[in-house]
């Protein structure tokens, strides 16, 4: 016990000193800090309540992605003097700053290009952004200067980067990488797809995914798959918009998990899609492990054990001795056939050794 308070108190240090990383502010004082680059005074910070000050267009779906707040600052570059201006949002989980990082991407447009900062990044209207962990960074000034800043601020972003479950079920075999997007309510499905979001029971807790496909020979397909709580929604949702409708879309469900074809050029693609949706569920029993035994409890715990075992042969060896006397005085006759005058077979270890004498 006193071994883990005592690596406990070392570790508290450490996680101070993460969570302070992982600060708007703390991350603008390490680009101010180096020689590399310096902050222009008036940087604005934002709440989620007033979001729209610095994304007034996607505010809405900002904070249905769990917005914790925002901060937008320009940093001047030393030597070449370009300025480079940032938008700085800090989401609640990973999971969120995803959502964002690929509301705006379009892999179509003709000034899109990916990057190869953070843990996903790309280039757009003369623009950078960046998604490292629950951060996403937007960054509009000189290509070079933008992506030395965005390197600089990925390197001091901590934590993991993960997407939303339902995005890790999309088929990997001809995805198009940057067109997929994360979608939580049911406004944003159907923006994004124009399906019905009543008829689908997207209120119920569902989440979306939408990516596009591509063939060896150029064919297309833009396919959305909705995971739903549990596979009774999934099927009953199918039915539900077939008959209103959906017979018209190739769809196929498998388990809780929703999959629907939107668009094609090739209705083989679009079927291998489908097809190569897969749902396997774990079930994992959390239980908490047992306490961890010092050396001190480990050794008191095997001298009781052997305290018990000890009481236990004293009482059993008097115990059968003393039914074998009370037997043997009560009831010689019915004592294993023994007769009332019998005694026990004696080894007579003290008596004294007799010597034959030698013969004649």
């Amino acid at each position: 016990m006193t071994f883990r308070r005592l690596a406990a108190a070392c570790l508290i240090p450490a996680w101070i000193g993460l969570a302070a990383g992982q600060d708007r502010q703390a991350l603008m004082d390490r680009v101010a800090d180096g020689a590399e680059w310096s902050l222009e005074p008036g940087a604005s910070d934002y709440v989620p309540a007033d979001i729209e000050g610095v994304a007034a267009e996607h505010a809405g779906r900002i904070r249905e992605y769990g917005v914790r707040g925002a901060s937008r600052f320009a940093a001047v570059r030393a030597g070449s003097g370009n300025r480079v201006e940032a938008t700085l949002f800090e989401m609640v989980d990973s999971t969120g700053a995803f959502g964002l990082f690929a509301l705006e991407r379009d892999w179509t447009s003709d000034g899109f290009a990916p990057a190869a900062i953070g843990i996903e990044s790309y280039t757009q209207d003369d623009r950078l952004v960046v998604w490292q962990s629950n951060y996403v960074a937007m960054l509009a000034g000189d290509a070079g200067d933008a992506e030395a800043l965005g390197r600089l601020l990925a390197a001091h972003i901590l934590g993991s980067s993960r997407k939303a479950p339902v995005s890790t079920l999309l088929p990997r075999a001809g995805l198009i990488q940057d067109s997929e997007q994360y979608l939580l309510t049911s406004a944003a499905l159907g923006e994004a797809t124009g399906l019905d979001p009543a008829a689908l029971g997207f209120e119920n807790s569902a989440e979306a995914a939408i990516a596009e496909y591509r063939s060896g020979d150029g064919g297309r397909a833009r396919v959305a798959i909705i995971l739903y709580p549990t596979q009774h929604l999934a099927s009953l949702y199918l039915d539900t918009w077939t008959a209103d409708g959906g017979a018209d879309f190739a769809a196929r469900r498998t388990g809780p998990l929703l999959g629907i074809v939107l668009e094609s050029t090739d209705a083989g693609l679009g079927a291998g899609v489908l097809d190569a949706l897969r749902y396997e569920s774990e079930i994992t029993w959390d239980a908490p492990p047992p306490d961890t035994l010092t050396v001190s409890e480990l050794i008191l715990g095997v001298f009781t054990w052997i305290g018990v075992a000890l009481c236990f042969t004293l009482v059993a060896g008097v115990g059968y001795g003393g039914i074998r006397m009370y037997l043997k005085k009560r009831h010689p006759e019915r004592f294993m056939g023994v007769s009332p005058g019998a005694e026990f077979i004696q080894l007579q270890i003290g008596q004294r050794v007799t010597r034959k004498l030698p013969g004649p």
